[in-house]
């Protein structure tokens, strides 16, 4: 891993234990993009850091119409292929409209553990 990878790795890191476990993917991209980071070099150190073992990604599909969550996953594959919501009937397909509807949330490996069985559906 180079040293800017590794800078960011430590500073999702310590967002977690400041944000107490669990992180928006928005304050992940504000704060590391303020380091002067690219949204590629982002994903590519979050997509390292779940490899390491040392978070876990938390999907929150939410209606595009009406914001309402319709589920939370952890893992895309558990996404259902076709969404309804049960608030306003909007039916949405995940492979073409799952960009407007999801919502990605960081969790240190011992959350993302403790709360796996509670958070995802």
């Amino acid at each position: 891993m180079n040293s800017v990878k590794k800078k960011l790795s430590l500073i999702i890191l310590a967002l977690l234990r400041e944000y107490k476990h669990i992180v928006p993917i928005e304050v992940i991209e504000r704060e590391l993009v303020k380091e002067g980071a690219s949204l590629d070099t982002v994903y590519s150190s979050l997509i390292k850091l779940e490899k390491d073992g040392k978070i876990g990604l938390i999907f929150e599909v939410r209606c595009p119409q009406c914001d309402n969550v319709l589920g939370t996953y952890c893992s895309i594959k558990e996404i259902p292929d076709i969404l309804n919501c049960y608030h306003c009937s909007y039916k949405f397909r995940k492979r073409l409209d799952l960009r407007y509807a999801l919502r990605i949330i960081i969790a240190d490996q011992k959350f993302f553990r403790r709360a796996r069985s509670q958070l995802c559906s």
